[in-house]
Formats: structure tokens, C-alpha cells, sequence
């Protein structure tokens, strides 16, 4: 199965087209929350590092790359990494 996705800011978050995943950053929760939009269903709301920004999802679907941006004078400096078949955080970077 071909699976198109597509990396917007979170203004526009992640879709993984053919599962029908949203990955939407929540910047001041410091999490990330996957939503199946079949359903409208939260599949998972897993934390990322501080000030979630934009999302970008690899061809497959399986994973999603979360920026932590930070927030007023503290600003990001890592990724965090999402499984999105597993629900998980595999790491950070």
C-alpha cells in the first residue's frame, strides 16, 4: 500500500493519510496527541519535549518527528521521535 504524507505546522497538523492519523502538537502541554479522524477517536496523547511546534510523518506511517521548540526564553533544542503504529515515543533527539 502507497501512503502519501504530508508535514505541516501544527496550524495544519500531520495527517498519515491512508491510516487516518492526525499527530496535533499541544505546545503548552508539552505533548503530542494522535487522533484517528475516521472516529475522531484520541488514540494517544504522549509528551515531547518543551513547546511542541511542527510535525513531519515518514512515507510509511510509521514514525513522526515532533520539533520541541521551547517557549519564551527557553528555547527547544531536541525531536522527539513518535511510533505511531505502536503509540508510543521511541526517543528523543
Amino acid at each position: 500500500m502507497n501512503i502519501r504524507l504530508a508535514a505541516f505546522l501544527i496550524a495544519a497538523p500531520t495527517v498519515l493519510a491512508a491510516q487516518s492519523v492526525l499527530v496535533a502538537g499541544n505546545k503548552p502541554a508539552n505533548t503530542v496527541t494522535l487522533v484517528d479522524l475516521a472516529s475522531g477517536t484520541t488514540l494517544a496523547t504522549l509528551p515531547t519535549g518543551l513547546g511542541p511546534h511542527e510535525a513531519a510523518a515518514s512515507r510509511d506511517g510509521k514514525w513522526a518527528v515532533v520539533t520541541d521548540y521551547g517557549t519564551g526564553p527557553n528555547p527547544g533544542n531536541s525531536l522527539t521521535l513518535v511510533d505511531v503504529g505502536a503509540r508510543t515515543v521511541a526517543g528523543k533527539i
